[in-house]
């Protein structure tokens, strides 16, 4: 489904608010912070669901990908239990390039492994989507 153009406009309002908020959180404030801007691009952006991965690499030999804030529409799917500090590589070459060069990376599910990785078809299948796209 496409963003309109009002919710297109919405969501820029949106970050321009947001922004000018996150200097003056602290840490802790960070994180419901986080979970309101989710929750918000989720219904703006007319998406079944919306995670917020953030890429920890300091002081690590390989960056993970730990899950900061999720939201759905059916508010009952959480995948935070079971994806807790993924290996970046388990998102797949072809993702991890893409994201790396600053393009989204958009794949559809199917059984014949068009999708990144075995992870991601996980994902796919447990909330039952048939297309996930990473920012």
């Amino acid at each position: 489904m496409a963003v309109s153009h009002d919710d297109q406009q919405a969501m820029l309002d949106y970050s321009l608010q947001l922004s000018s908020t996150m200097p003056d959180n602290s840490r802790g404030g960070v994180g419901l912070l986080a979970s309101e801007a989710i929750r918000v691009i989720g219904e703006l952006s007319h998406v079944a669901h919306a995670h917020l991965l953030i890429i920890k690499s300091r002081q690590r030999s390989k960056p993970v990908a730990t899950l900061r804030a999720e939201w759905s529409i059916a508010e009952s799917m959480p995948i935070g239990p079971s994806l807790q500090d993924v290996p970046v590589p388990f998102f797949g070459e072809c993702a991890r390039k893409c994201l790396q060069q600053g393009n989204a990376f958009f794949t559809t599910f199917d059984e014949r492994k068009n999708a990144c990785s075995k992870l991601v078809l996980g994902l796919l299948r447990e909330l039952n989507l048939s297309r996930y796209e990473m920012i």
